[in-house]
């Protein structure tokens, strides 16, 4: 008898981190307004940085950012697929449908472990928000489609040092002939199993 050898899973702190900011318009990021943001609202400290202002890679926090801006919309379908599951979301198909570019956030391999990372990606993600012509974020592995205001509403609980699990993980959830199934999307990237509850009379 054959066994199917066990895939190597990669470490939580070995995966890149990756999100979109969808933008109105194909204007570019300010690289120094996103710093002094980053500075006022979370007193990040930056350090290395490389690149030019629409493609930069720089340090925050002890960790690797890379912002690099694309002057065009991310494809219909990729938003289509995901909006399907927003339900924070109804109009994101509409709210969307015209939106002219993106900034790609990249948390590049490191360490500090999941939860550091990702807090760096979400004041990373704010920064962005407050200082372009955004409309919202997208963030593929997580299945999330998250509005501006929403994002930083949720976001807003880093500085209460509490997590902010509904922009970090999509949790779904489905009802049928009077029996409640959930499941999540985006515990892997923290070196969880996904869960999922089937038929549930709770």
């Amino acid at each position: 008898m054959f066994w199917k050898k066990k895939k190597k899973e990669t470490p939580a702190t070995d995966q890149v981190i990756l999100g979109m900011v969808l933008l109105h318009d194909a204007q570019p990021f300010s690289f120094s307004s996103v710093v002094q943001d980053l500075r006022e609202n979370y007193n990040s400290q930056i350090g290395e940085t490389s690149g030019a202002e629409e493609v930069v890679v720089f340090d925050v926090d002890g960790q690797m950012v890379a912002l690099s801006f694309m002057p065009m919309p991310v494809p219909a379908g990729d938003i289509e697929g995901t909006a399907q599951y927003a339900y924070n979301w109804r109009t994101a198909v509409e709210d969307l449908k015209d939106h002219k570019g993106h900034i790609i956030v990249s948390i590049l391999n490191g360490d500090g472990g999941p939860v550091k990372r990702f807090t760096v990606f979400t004041k990373a993600i704010c920064a962005l928000l407050r200082t372009t012509n955004a409309i919202g974020i997208y963030q593929g592995s997580q299945s999330l489609l998250i509005p501006k205001d929403d994002y930083l509403e949720q976001a807003a609980s880093l500085q209460k040092d509490s997590i902010p699990l509904d922009i970090w993980i999509y949790v779904g959830f489905r009802s049928v002939d009077g029996k409640n199934s959930a499941y999540t999307y985006g515990l892997k990237a923290f070196g969880k199993a996904e869960m999922e509850i089937l038929n549930s009379t709770k």
